[in-house]
This record gives C-alpha cells, sequence and structure tokens, in this order.
C-alpha cells in the first residue's frame, strides 16, 4: 500500500516510522526541516505533499492545530487521486 503522510511531529513522526517497518511504502512531508531529515535518514522517501498525493493509496495526516489541518485538507482536494482514503 502506497501511503502518504503529512506531519512528523511527536506523533506524525513515529506513526509514519511503523507504517515503513510495517512493509508499507511511505512518503512523507512536513514544514520543518529538522523533522524532514530525520525522516531521510530513516528510511522514509520524502518529497512535497502535492508530488505524493497522485499516486497515494491513503493520505493521513497528524497535525498541530485547525489551520494546519486546513491547509492540508485543500492540498488533499487538489492534488489526491481518485479513490485515495484520507484520514486525519
Amino acid at each position: 500500500m502506497n501511503i502518504a503522510f503529512i506531519g512528523l511531529g511527536n506523533m506524525g513522526g513515529p506513526m509514519a516510522r511503523n507504517l515503513l517497518k510495517a512493509g508499507h511504502a511511505v512518503t512523507v512531508s512536513d514544514i520543518a526541516p529538522d523533522r524532514v531529515a530525520l525522516a531521510a535518514r530513516e528510511g522514509l522517501a520524502v518529497v512535497d505533499p502535492a508530488s505524493v498525493l497522485p499516486t497515494a493509496d491513503v493520505a493521513m495526516s497528524s497535525l498541530p492545530n485547525d489551520i494546519a489541518l486546513v491547509e492540508v485538507a485543500q492540498q488533499l482536494a487538489q492534488h489526491a487521486r481518485a479513490g485515495c482514503e484520507c484520514t486525519g
């Protein structure tokens, strides 16, 4: 399963890593450069949300507030492929 994971903070980072360990193809995105660098070192594929969403079977997010959630939801609406399951 191809999973797009947006938000790599205290909850999102561990969740994305566990999905990778479970054998899923996980591509991640975050606005914090340090979190992105850590994810890349741990083997997660890192891209901007617009690039990963068209190929994702599932899009997941773990975001810090409603403003961030609305912004990501707008990106999902624009870029997610038909049939993509989106959770947040």
